[in-house]
């Protein structure tokens, strides 16, 4: 028994992913490398923005699948460093893997933003990787997440 793991495409316009998609449902599934480093969603202009800070030396397939889980529960995100100013006064929420990391995004942004914004604070990538149940934590953050910013929104 294989599992086929399928992707949408949201770039392209209905008809032509419609032209495009195979007539039968033996296509290989779509490797990791091809899944993009940001949201699909990016462009649109009513969908709050989350940052994704990690450190740079943590395991890429992690942070890829936090990125899928966020694309998934339609979230907008994109990766940025922790002194990305302009990043950071622009962003609705922040998944940060780390409390150094944490920390240094938060003495960075003014002091109304700090409570206005939504924070996923988790271990480092590095450890993350090693532990189911911080996992399984960070995966309910992130629900956590994306209904609040769905409630900002209005949403739900």
């Amino acid at each position: 028994m294989g599992i086929e793991r399928y992707v949408l495409r949201r770039s392209a316009p209905p008809d032509v992913v419609a032209a495009d998609a195979p007539a039968d449902r033996t296509a290989p599934p779509v490797a990791a490398a091809a899944m993009p480093r940001e949201s699909a969603t990016a462009s649109v202009p009513h969908v709050a923005g989350v940052l994704l800070i990690a450190d740079a030396a943590g395991p890429n397939a992690l942070i890829e699948d936090i990125g899928r889980g966020l694309d998934r529960l339609r979230v907008t995100w994109s990766r940025a460093g922790a002194g990305d100013a302009d990043a950071l006064t622009a962003a609705m929420g922040f998944v940060v893997l780390g409390e150094p990391l944490a920390r240094q995004v938060a003495a960075s942004l003014p002091t109304d933003r700090l409570g206005a914004c939504e924070w996923v604070i988790a271990d480092p990538a590095a450890d993350l990787a090693r532990a189911a149940a911080a996992k399984r934590a960070l995966w309910g953050e992130l629900k956590r997440l994306a209904r609040s910013l769905a409630a900002r929104r209005g949403d739900v």
